[in-house]
């Protein structure tokens, strides 16, 4: 279990390398608190913009293939709606997570 702790560690270190920035102790956990908080955010957008606009994909990826006026069926909006639903949820317990790093 050290063994998993310390890859993930080193991952984390190499990827601050990478992106040239060198972050320290507590200044490590509150870049990864803060990318945490933003992540949920943009799931928790993501997945109120599906509920909102179940059709905006399917007329970006499918729409502009059929003449006249077509539309999604009932089941293809159910499920970009549930997936709404489960994004808002996912970004709200990453959100938690980024928050109670911060403490």
């Amino acid at each position: 279990m050290v063994t998993v702790g310390a890859n993930v560690l080193h991952l984390r270190v190499t990827f601050l390398k990478v992106s040239r920035i060198y972050y320290k102790g507590d200044d490590l956990k509150l870049f990864f608190a803060v990318f945490l908080i933003i992540l949920g955010l943009l799931i928790i957008a993501l997945g109120i913009f599906a509920i909102s606009k179940p059709t905006f994909g399917w007329s970006l990826s499918e729409g502009w293939k059929v003449k006249g006026d077509s539309e999604p069926s009932d089941a293809y909006i159910g499920s970009i709606k549930f997936g709404g639903a489960v994004s808002i949820m996912l970004g709200s317990l990453i959100l938690i997570g980024g928050i109670l790093n911060t403490l």
